[in-house]
Order: structure tokens, then sequence, then C-alpha cells
């Protein structure tokens, strides 16, 4: 007699359910299983579980799909019995890979760390350009205190199975000081554009851009001479003009949005804070902290070293990142406010910084900006 026999459900709990990735399931079924394990039926259930997947090997991830999403404390408990259950669970790559996308989709810490234990490859990539660290990582940055704990428990997880971020593991290989670059944060728009265009220097060329972005990470107002001076040294030795060039470019691409979201637009996926989406513009245009510093640090730089076009490139970083998105306010003040005294040290800088001023209508930016004039007339 098959398990589900003898088994009824309400009628309002049954229905074909289109889950993740496209595959389809009979909720009626999922909630049977759920009430077979409330009677105490493990042993039917483990006969009925592996005697499905051994003709439909699927069947387990499909159940495991409908019982991450839905709200039902009984589905709930079967989900967590399942990822207990070794012999229920896939042993193929390919339904463990599924497995471990599923779970993050889903937002189950415990079935990301199941499938990492099984096998799952950790490094794939679950979103455009984005691998379960980078979602799982930067999820963190929204997470509501309900669900820190979660976060923290996923990246230890993938930590302990050596799981990398998108670009990290894609220039893994061909860039020698990788290891090194930990500060930047491979998610913001420049960020690929550097590891491109370092990836076709020799090693050692490679390693001072990598010392360079180190000490970049200053979090000063001003840059002091003692810094300026480190860093003069090695800009001089990886080459003025080359390092103008590529300078304006990475300052120039930071002006983009990400090219995909942090995290977002996965199913299920929680509720930005003090917002009714899971797509907000503050995701694709927020700036990390670290890279805050890294560009301001490298717009100081090359304006002491003068390259041409960096007084305008410094303008339109400066009017790119006071501009306002929902919810994010100010794309990233501290870089703005840089950039914007940056320009008031020099004759020609501040008659662009004169012009922004008085094209700007926002009250808050023009109160920085009132400031910084203020401090520089000092």
């Amino acid at each position: 007699m098959n398990l589900l026999d003898d088994i009824e459900v309400n009628r309002f709990d049954t229905g074909i359910y289109k889950g993740f990735e496209g595959q389809i399931f009979d909720i009626g079924e999922a909630n049977k299983l759920a009430l077979a394990l409330k009677q105490g039926r493990e042993k039917d259930l483990i006969k009925h579980i592996t005697e499905t997947v051994a003709v439909n090997p699927k069947y387990v991830l499909s159940i495991l799909d409908w019982s991450f999403l839905s709200g039902s404390t009984d589905l709930h408990e079967l989900s967590c019995w399942i990822l207990t259950q070794d012999n229920c669970l896939p042993t193929d790559s390919d339904l463990l890979n599924f497995g471990i996308r599923l779970s993050v989709e889903r937002w189950r810490a415990d079935g990301i760390k199941k499938f990492l234990s099984l096998g799952a490859n950790p490094n794939q990539e679950i979103l455009p350009r984005r691998n379960i660290y980078d979602v799982c990582l930067n999820r963190s940055h929204h997470a509501f205190y309900f669900d820190d704990n979660v976060v923290t428990d996923a990246i230890d997880a993938l930590n302990a199975y050596q799981a990398r971020a998108y670009l990290i593991e894609k220039y893994e290989g061909s860039i020698s000081c990788l290891d090194t670059l930990k500060p930047i944060s491979t998610h913001d728009s420049w960020c690929e554009l550097f590891f491109k265009s370092i990836e076709q220097d020799d090693e050692n060329t490679q390693m001072l851009w990598c010392n360079l972005i180190n000490k970049c990470v200053n979090k000063a107002k001003k840059p002091s001479k003692k810094w300026l001076k480190d860093c003069l040294e090695i800009v001089d030795s990886i080459g003025v003009s080359l390092f103008g060039e590529r300078a304006q470019s990475f300052i120039i691409e930071s002006h983009n949005q990400r090219d995909t979201l942090i995290y977002g637009e996965l199913e299920g996926g929680p509720y930005y804070k003090g917002s009714a989406s899971t797509n907000e513009s503050f995701d694709l245009w927020k700036i990390s902290e670290s890279s805050s510093y890294i560009l301001k640090s490298i717009m100081w730089l090359l304006m002491n070293v003068n390259h041409k076009g960096c007084i305008e490139v410094v303008y339109e970083t400066c009017k790119v990142m006071y501009q306002t998105h929902e919810l994010l306010g100010i794309r990233d003040v501290k870089l703005a406010n840089a950039c914007f005294t940056a320009l008031l040290e020099s004759e020609n800088g501040a008659k662009f910084a004169k012009s922004l001023f008085d094209e700007t209508t926002h009250k808050p930016t023009l109160n920085k900006m009132k400031v910084l004039l203020n401090l520089n007339l000092k």
C-alpha cells in the first residue's frame, strides 16, 4: 500500500506548484508527507522517498522546495527532518548543486550547510556574475535582526568550504597577489575593470598595484604628507602615465551602477529595510565602504600627479556621488565631499566646484558644500 493512500488532507492544501527552476510538484503530496512525519511514520517516509527518488531523482528536492517556501510549521519540520536523512538525499553532483542553489534561493542555512557537506560546489554562479558566496555575504548588508544568525551560519559554512566571490574565483591564477586584495569589494562596478587591467601586467607590476590598493584604504579626510610620499613612490614605479590612465578609468567606471543586485531578485528574498520591495535602487547604486576609501585615495593621487583631464573627471565624480537615490539618499557623501574639497584646492578646480554649487538644488547637498567652502576659506 502506498504511504500516501491512507492520508487525507484538506482540499485547500492541494494543487500543483511550479517551483524553483521550473520544477512541478503536487502540494497535496508534500502536505501528506508532513502529516506522516507528524504521525511518527519515519520508516514509511524513508521507504516512500527512496523508492520515488529511484524513479524521479529530483523528487526529494521538490519536497524541500515547497517545504522551504511554505510557512507551515508541519512542512518546516518535514524539511528539517529530510535534511538529516542522508539516504534520502541525492549523491549526484548536479542534484547536489541544485540543492544548494535552492537553499540559497529559499534562504535556508541548514540546507546550504547540508548540501556543502554532501559535496555541492560552493562556487556556483547563482545570479549573473555572482557566486553563492557573493549572495550570502552581501545579504548580511540587508538582514533584519531575525535572520542575522542565519546569515552568519551560511557565511561560516561557505568559508569552511573555501567558497570564493565570483571575481576572486575568475581571476585566481592570473593575478599573483589576488589574496592581498581583500579590501576590494568585488561587487562595485569599477572592481572588474581593475582586475582586468592588472591581469595583463607582469607579476612585479601586479604587486605594485596590490600594494597601492592596500595603502588606499585610507579613512582620513585629507591625505597626509607621509601617505602621499609612500603612495607616489609606488605610482612612480608603476609609471605616472599608466597610473593616470587607469586611475581615471576606474573612477569613471565607479559612476555606473552594479551590473546586478548584490543578492536581489531571489524569489522569497528579504524585503529591504523600510521598503515593501526586494528590488530597490539602493542595492544597485550603493558603494561599499572600502571602495569609497579606495576611490577617494585614487582621486587624491590622480589630482596630485595632475593627469590630463583629472579635474573634469573629479568634477563628474563629485556630481555623480552627490546624486540621491531612493532609500540610499546621497550616493556616497564621503567620496563626494572629498572630490569637492579637492576641486577647491586649485584655481581651475574651484571654477568647477562653483559651477556644481550653482546648479545644485538639493538642500542637504548644498549645506554640505557650504561647510566645505567655509573650511576652504579658512
